[in-house]
């Protein structure tokens, strides 16, 4: 299938998603990351703000209040994303696409001790990603200084092969309500 196919044929499935599945398998998969060693060793989260149904991100937001780390969530600027710091919900307004962005306007440091963690609409076992097409992750991570890249999926959006393009970012990880995927093979 092409990136196109794919997008489609995912994104018909996730329509399907109920609200109440994709709440318990989102904690399945915020329980499973917070246990990471990346998690733990991380001062900063760069973390997406959930959008229609994608893998909701808000326990791991506020656990990582509750642990005293940075959170910046990302704004599109000018066609271009970058990720700023918030401190509460009251931090968010309606932005990009109808997807809740930061007022902030403190930019967010991406370090060595940064753990970014990355939507995806579909994946495969090798780790390759297809974003929803505007290729905002993958300029903003191009020429970054190393850091940890999670990515949350449901299960049924991993795929055993999909196309890929040399300027794809891959995450580090993948991780479903099923699943950890590290390198080339599953956990």
């Amino acid at each position: 299938m092409t990136k196109k196919e794919i997008r489609r044929f995912i994104s018909q499935k996730k329509s399907l998603l109920r609200e109440d599945k994709i709440r318990f398998d989102s904690e399945t998969i915020a329980r499973t990351l917070l246990e990471q060693v990346e998690y733990d060793s991380c001062n900063t989260i760069f973390v997406y703000v959930p959008f229609n149904q994608e893998v909701r991100t808000q326990g791991i937001i506020e656990q990582g209040w509750m642990d005293h780390k940075r959170i910046a969530v990302p704004k599109i600027v000018d066609n271009v994303m970058r990720f700023y710091y918030i401190s509460s919900w009251n931090d968010l307004q309606i932005g990009y696409y109808n997807i809740l962005e930061p007022h902030s306007k403190e930019e967010a440091l991406l370090d060595e001790t940064t753990l970014v963690i990355m939507p995806g609409l579909a994946f495969d076992t090798q780790r390759n990603r297809i974003g929803y097409g505007g290729g905002f992750y993958d300029k903003f991570l191009e020429d970054r200084k190393p850091f940890s890249k999670i990515a949350l999926t449901f299960d049924f959006q991993v795929l055993d092969s999909i196309p890929n393009e040399h300027n794809d970012i891959k995450p580090d990880t993948i991780i479903t309500e099923k699943r950890i995927i590290r390198g080339d093979k599953d956990v």
